[in-house]
């Protein structure tokens, strides 16, 4: 990949490292919905599932704001997620206008193989690298993330 040089603007590596965090996570999405299709797992639907398995009992707001969608796409998710057995929901004993989402047992049981998709992904990803050349590949992210969560 060709780095801008001193005579290309600032938006040239904006550009380059928008253009390179999509294609990962464009690759991830392909990669992860051919190997979980056959769990009837696609799209965004691992995500929401590894979220609730750290995070049992949050409401579809959370998931809203942790996956960055909009209330209908998490509202069609959660569906989604219910109608194959992944997910159960539970009315809120504080406010009975939210529900808590759950996995169910047989949510709990296909974690392996998507954390098995998920760790063979993020090793081919990161082949090559120093643990050293990771952490700091991590730290750059996560500095860059608090940047824009402050726009």
């Amino acid at each position: 990949m060709r780095m801008p040089n001193d005579n290309n603007k600032a938006g040239d590596i904006s550009r380059i490292i928008v253009k390179c965090i999509s294609h990962l996570e464009r690759h991830r999405r392909k990669y992860m919905n051919e190997n979980l299709k056959e769990k009837d797992i696609r799209g965004s639907m691992f995500l929401a599932i590894m979220y609730l398995a750290h995070n049992p009992g949050s409401s579809q707001d959370r998931l809203c704001s942790e996956l960055l969608i909009d209330k209908g796409n998490a509202a069609r998710l959660c569906r989604q997620l219910e109608e194959i057995g992944y997910i159960k929901r539970e009315q809120s004993p504080l406010d009975r206008r939210q529900n808590m989402l759950f996995l169910t047992e047989y949510g709990e049981a296909q974690l392996p193989f998507i954390r098995q998709y998920l760790h063979s992904w993020s090793d081919a990803a990161t082949s090559g690298f120093t643990s050293e050349e990771l952490e700091i590949l991590v730290s750059l992210l996560q500095r860059m993330k608090e940047n824009v969560h402050s726009m």
